[in-house]
């Protein structure tokens, strides 16, 4: 296979990190690799060691070749020369090198790409990928997951793109570009609300999310319609009561805090609404808009979103003056 026909895709998030050898034309991964080693332990270990700024870049590039070998070894060839794509916090204040932001408006396709050069120490071209941001808001890493689903679909209409996770994010796409999204700390409230509130003794976590489907739903109708501070409390009085055991109730808090996020989606202010998402999240989200919407949102792969963004990103990028310099 020749190395114009591969990349390395890498995703370096604040607390993971993943890279995967990909077959750019059907994009068919031949290895990955994940860690815990996110961004945030890499900046800790940086600044333990000095936090000399003129060495941060070798620093964080050490770390990704590291990844690079491992997956040379498992694969069985090597690497050297293969670009490497990369999304995420890599851009951010703590990353690698920190990248501005790009403002709305903006087309997906378009965004903020800064290379930094092969050496002997690190023989593969990195692109770095920047975020976005509103006046209020930002977002690293989805940008890249709107620019591979807007690739390959007509620019036309007013859209909204809902993107579950830690930091969910809606996104409105109007005429190939987007123009405003905002944030919504869906994962994050529900893993502190599980670990570290009186609610943790009324929740007992499990993935059996179609066992307890009719749990989930409840709380999603529960979330969308009533204040979400008082309906929180209906937690720990339904295990108090004795209504319903913690396994249960554990895809309640999910449903409640789901349908509070949707409660902010307007379906008849678009012309489509489009769910970016894989595995539970895509079950529970896809589960959530059927019992709050007449019409079910088009589901696309997230992941398979953030590989086509980053191949678009690298093909426009590697035709570029900037690409050879």
């Amino acid at each position: 296979m020749k190395s114009e026909n591969i990349f390395l895709s890498g995703d370096w998030g604040t607390t993971r990190f993943r890279l995967r050898l990909v077959q750019a034309d059907t994009l068919l991964v031949q290895a990955e690799r994940q860690t815990d080693e996110g961004i945030a332990a890499v900046y800790a270990d940086w600044q333990r060691q000095g936090a000399d700024p003129a060495g941060r870049l070798a620093f964080y590039r050490r770390i990704l070749a590291s990844h690079i070998r491992d997956l040379e070894r498992g694969n069985g060839r090597p690497l050297g020369g293969v670009p490497v794509v990369l999304s995420g916090m890599a851009s951010s204040s703590l990353g690698m090198a920190e990248l501005p932001y790009l403002s709305v408006p903006f087309a997906a396709t378009n965004l903020i790409v800064s290379r930094f050069a092969e050496d002997s120490d690190f023989p593969n071209p990195l692109l770095v990928i920047s975020g976005a941001r509103t006046a209020t808001d930002v977002m690293r890493g989805e940008e890249t997951q709107l620019a591979g689903c807007l690739a390959d679909e007509p620019p036309v209409g007013r859209r909204l793109f809902v993107l579950p996770g830690t930091h969910a994010k809606h996104a409105v796409v109007q005429k190939g570009q987007v123009t405003d999204f905002r944030t919504f700390m869906t994962g994050e409230i529900f893993s502190l609300l599980t670990k570290h509130s009186v609610l943790a003794v009324s929740v007992q976590p499990n993935a059996d999310f179609e066992t307890y489907r009719a749990a989930f739903l409840q709380g999603v109708q529960d979330g969308y319609c009533n204040p979400l501070l008082n309906a929180l409390f209906r937690v720990r009085t339904r295990q108090l009561f004795g209504e319903c055991p913690p396994p249960e109730n554990h895809h309640y808090l999910s449903g409640l805090l789901v349908g509070a996020e949707l409660a902010a989606v307007r379906p008849g202010d678009f012309d489509a609404i489009t769910l970016l998402a894989d595995g539970i999240q895509r079950q529970v989200y896809e589960a959530a808009f059927r019992t709050l919407f007449d019409a079910p949102p088009t589901v696309r792969s997230a992941d398979e979103a953030l590989l086509r963004g980053q191949k678009e990103i690298w093909n426009a990028f590697k035709g570029s003056e900037a690409w050879h310099q």
